[in-house]
């Protein structure tokens, strides 16, 4: 399955696609009030996730992640790379 860069200017057909990116890595820490705060580390990780496309008429994009594994992807996310999801041949052919 071949990767292609991603372009947030040129957003492939709405679909169900892998995703390929990069995703901060945060600590949680809890502050003197008693809250959860996420402090970045500066690295970062990269991920693949089975994802739903919807790319819509004003520019932005959605990413619905249908991964169970990475259920979500969050805003901090950059997506690099996508590869349209292609139907295995059925085992007996």
């Amino acid at each position: 399955m071949p990767f292609e860069p991603f372009d947030y200017d040129k957003l492939p057909p709405e679909g169900v696609y892998w995703v390929a990116g990069t995703r901060p890595v945060v600590d949680v820490r809890v502050n003197e009030c008693g809250r959860k705060t996420r402090v970045p580390t500066g690295e970062f990780i990269t991920f693949t996730a089975l994802t739903w496309i919807v790319p819509y008429p004003n520019g932005d994009v959605e990413f619905d992640s249908i991964d169970l594994i990475h259920l979500e992807i969050g805003d901090d996310d950059v997506i690099t790379h996508f590869a349209p999801l292609q139907r295995p041949p059925h085992p007996d052919h």
